[in-house]
């Protein structure tokens, strides 16, 4: 297969998880979230180059050694996160002498909660 038809068969993949749990959190399934991101995660860096570094990587290995069930990049231009799903966000911190930031999940979706 060619290089673009490698990206648009992952990027179709990367959809087909979006859809899948969507249908696992309607049945509340709340923990196949860390499953889709760690897949959605593998999926999104063999799109490019550049789109992790050994650090990120080295954090992730590490988290999913300490028992996270999966993450994947957030932001842009290097001013981004690392969103790890795990049940013990304390022992996670500890593990990976990282701060942590406490998610919600709502039906909202994204608003703009800051506006100068």
């Amino acid at each position: 297969l060619s290089e673009d038809r490698k990206k648009f068969d992952h990027m179709v993949k990367m959809l087909n998880l979006a859809n899948e749990l969507n249908d696992e959190m309607n049945s509340q399934q709340v923990n196949a979230i860390g499953t889709k991101l760690h897949q959605g995660w593998t999926f999104k860096k063999q799109l490019a180059r550049g789109i992790s570094n050994r650090t990120i990587d080295e954090l992730y290995e590490k988290a999913m050694a300490g028992g996270a069930a999966g993450g994947k990049l957030l932001g842009a231009g290097g001013a981004g996160f690392l969103l790890l799903w795990h049940v013990d966000h304390e022992r996670l911190s500890q593990q990976l002498g990282r701060k942590t930031l406490p998610l919600k999940i709502d039906r909202e979706g994204s608003k703009i909660i800051f506006y100068e």
